[in-house]
């Protein structure tokens, strides 16, 4: 069975737990968002603090830095692939 969230009139805050209450995913879902997920148990929060307590109670940084992705330069082209 799916439980999904679809277009809050307030952004709402989400974390869903699998059949053994361990925390698969979190987020947000703004107005003009759907959220849809297969794990059985979907709670959903109404302000950002309550949902911020319960990840990190169990022990999740629900505001983890951004990884940077560096753009790797291309390597340049080897003489040795072209035939003359």
């Amino acid at each position: 069975m799916a439980n999904s969230i679809d277009f809050p009139t307030e952004t709402k805050w989400f974390i869903t737990y699998n059949d053994e209450d361990v925390i698969m995913s979190w987020g947000d879902v703004t107005p003009d968002e759907t959220m849809t997920t297969g794990q059985p148990v979907l709670t959903t929060f109404d302000n950002e603090e309550d949902w911020a307590e319960v990840l990190i109670e169990n022990g999740i940084n629900p505001y983890p830095e951004p990884e940077d992705e560096e753009e790797e330069e291309p390597a340049p082209p080897n003489p040795e692939d072209f035939e003359e």
